[in-house]
């Protein structure tokens, strides 16, 4: 039970279905990494008692009393000049979430959600949410550079989808392996790639098997 200002917990439990939801039907169809069910709990847990804590602090500076005038007084101040406002604002939306690696070396970009930044592929204008809509993980190849690692991939073929884009001023990184969720899961100044796949996804295999259902 915690505060429901800005209905963070509905916002979590959305968030919670969607980490569940791709993880359980890879598992399904045989086509998940070794315990990758298991890092639901791992990765959902500490960000509900992020939640359930930030609410927290939010209702003790709303609680009548003028003994915590000062209080507040400070953090209105803190608002008030724009510095903190950004952080705040990527806490409530758990945006800053940054999930536990899965790989050995880690990248900087592993475990971090990538914003919906517009995209341009062969077929068109499109977005990071318009990709990830078939319910498999994704990745992303940007501009000439990306696209060398497409033949790391073919044992991988059928559980995800590779997308060709022109390079975007918001990544600044010619390759991502994105998760449904929309959390990243390999960028190229990490482990290998052949490593995250199967982290995620288990071995390699022949291409058209361990097909992912759509999210739906």
């Amino acid at each position: 039970m915690h505060f429901p200002t800005g209905g963070q917990g509905s916002s979590t439990g959305l968030l919670d279905a969607v980490n569940l939801g791709w993880k359980l039907a890879l598992t399904v169809r045989g086509s998940a990494g070794e315990g990758l069910l298991d890092t639901y709990d791992q990765e959902r847990r500490p960000a509900a008692q992020r939640v359930v804590d930030n609410t927290r602090a939010q209702l003790a500076l709303m609680r009548p009393g003028a003994e915590l005038d000062p209080l507040r007084e400070l953090f209105g101040d803190l608002l008030s000049r724009g510095a903190e406002n950004s952080r705040l604002g990527a806490m409530i939306s758990a945006q800053d979430t940054v999930l536990p690696c899965r790989t050995g070396h880690s990248s900087a970009w592993e475990g971090r959600f990538l914003r919906n930044v517009p995209l341009t592929t062969g077929e068109g204008p499109t977005d990071v949410i318009g990709l990830l809509r078939g319910g498999r993980p994704v990745l992303l190849l940007l501009g000439e550079r990306g696209s060398r690692y497409a033949e790391q991939v073919r044992g991988w073929s059928g559980s995800l989808r590779v997308v060709h884009a022109a390079p975007a001023p918001e990544i600044s990184c010619d390759a991502l392996l994105v998760r449904p969720d929309g959390c990243i899961a390999w960028a190229p100044d990490g482990d290998e790639l052949a490593s995250a796949l199967t982290a995620y996804l288990g071995p390699g295999r022949a291409t058209g098997r361990g097909r992912v259902p759509a999210l739906s």
